[in-house]
C-alpha cells in the first residue's frame, strides 16, 4: 500500500515536471530564450502524510538475560558466581604458595614413595596354559 502511494506521488511529480518543461519550452520558443534560464525546480513532498503511514516502529525487546527471574538471568548469575569462586580459589592458592617454604626433594623419600606405589609383578602365562584356560578354571600351578 505504501509503495502505491509513493508511486502516485512520483507520477504526480513527473506530470508537474513535464508540464513545467513543456510550458518553458513553449515560452522559450516564442521568446527565443534558452530553456535553462526559465527553469525553476519543483519541490516534491518527501514525507508521507500520517494517515498513509500504517507501520510504526516498535522498540526492540529487552535481552533475555536482563529480564528479572528468567532462566537466562539465572544462568548468567550462576556463571558469574562460579567465576568469583574460581578467582577466590586462585587468590588463596597464590597466597599459600607465597607463604609456603619450598620443599627440597629427597632421593630416599622418592624411592620409598615409588616402592610403596609400585604394583606387584604380573605373572606371565605360558601360551600352552592360555589355550587350556577356560572360563571358571584356575591357572595351572608351576612346579
Amino acid at each position: 500500500m505504501i509503495a502505491v502511494v509513493a508511486l502516485r506521488q512520483i507520477v504526480r511529480g513527473l506530470a508537474k515536471l513535464v508540464s513545467a518543461t513543456s510550458a518553458v519550452a513553449a515560452a522559450g520558443a516564442s521568446a527565443g530564450a534558452s530553456p535553462r534560464a526559465a527553469f525553476q525546480p519543483i519541490e516534491l513532498p518527501t514525507e508521507q502524510p500520517a494517515a498513509a503511514r500504517r507501520w510504526t516502529p516498535h522498540p526492540l525487546p529487552q535481552a533475555l538475560h536482563l529480564a528479572e527471574g528468567s532462566q537466562a538471568a539465572a544462568t548468567i548469575a550462576s556463571t558469574d558466581a562460579l567465576e568469583a569462586l574460581r578467582r577466590q580459589a586462585r587468590e588463596i592458592a597464590a597466597r599459600d604458595a607465597a607463604t609456603a617454604t619450598p620443599r627440597i626433594p629427597s632421593v630416599t623419600a622418592a624411592r620409598a614413595q615409588r616402592a610403596a606405589s609400585a604394583r606387584p609383578p604380573v605373572r606371565r602365562i605360558r601360551r600352552s596354559a592360555r589355550k587350556r584356560l577356560r572360563p571358571g578354571k584356575r591357572l595351572p600351578q608351576r612346579r
